[in-house]
């Protein structure tokens, strides 16, 4: 033993059992993209690295976050990434020119869980401040919905089924350790649409009698 604690994922080829790439010093997010030719790994540097499987190249490294990678998520499109960070942040990146699109904060604590909505228009996170948030990342810049303060647990995964109305969480409780799995009701994807039309409707009449 040399003192030293080695991080690194090696990813196999189940078909040829080759390894198409390595990661050393990763963090704790990585993710292959949808079609399977990518994958975002965290570095502990607190950037991301993007390889190519196929090519067993890395495609760019991307360098934003000022902590550690907890989560990293493609869009089911696979047209945007979304980085959940220990800076508290969580940042949206678009996959085929790799811009930074936006950075959400909110959160008061390292953000360790992130996922897309099967249609991509939304975004859940959990957060080391025992919260949940609700994200409309359908345009840019993205819009906070809903937030589940859930102390005293702390989320390690979350979860949004198809056009429905609860958010399920894996959380571990911080007082006894335990692990169990919340589910939350919110508000169906359709209710907040519903709740944001009669806002916009509301702002329009307001302004539309100054």
């Amino acid at each position: 033993m040399d003192g030293k604690w080695n991080s690194h994922v090696t990813v196999l080829n189940l078909a040829t059992g080759l390894p198409p790439g390595r990661f050393d010093d990763t963090s704790w997010g990585w993710e292959f993209s949808p079609d399977e030719t990518l994958l975002a790994a965290g570095m502990e540097d607190h950037s991301i690295t993007l390889r190519n499987l196929e090519a067993r190249t890395n495609v760019t490294r991307l360098k934003a976050h000022t902590g550690g990678i907890r989560s990293l998520k493609f869009s089911p499109d696979g047209r945007h990434m979304a980085a959940a960070s220990e800076d508290n942040t969580i940042r949206l990146w678009d996959t085929t020119s790799w811009k930074e699109l936006d950075l959400l904060r909110g959160q008061m604590g390292g953000v360790i869980a992130a996922m897309f909505s099967p249609d991509g228009r939304f975004l859940a996170s959990g957060s080391a401040d025992q919260a949940l948030k609700l994200w409309d990342v359908s345009s840019i810049p993205a819009r906070e919905l809903l937030n589940f303060p859930i102390a005293p647990y702390f989320p390690s995964s979350v979860m949004l089924p198809p056009d429905s109305s609860v958010l399920v969480v894996n959380v571990i409780n911080g007082v006894t350790e335990q692990r169990t799995v919340l589910l939350l009701r919110a508000p169906s994807f359709a209710e907040i649409d519903a709740r944001e039309k009669a806002k916009k409707q509301e702002r329009a009449t307001v302004s539309g009698n100054n």
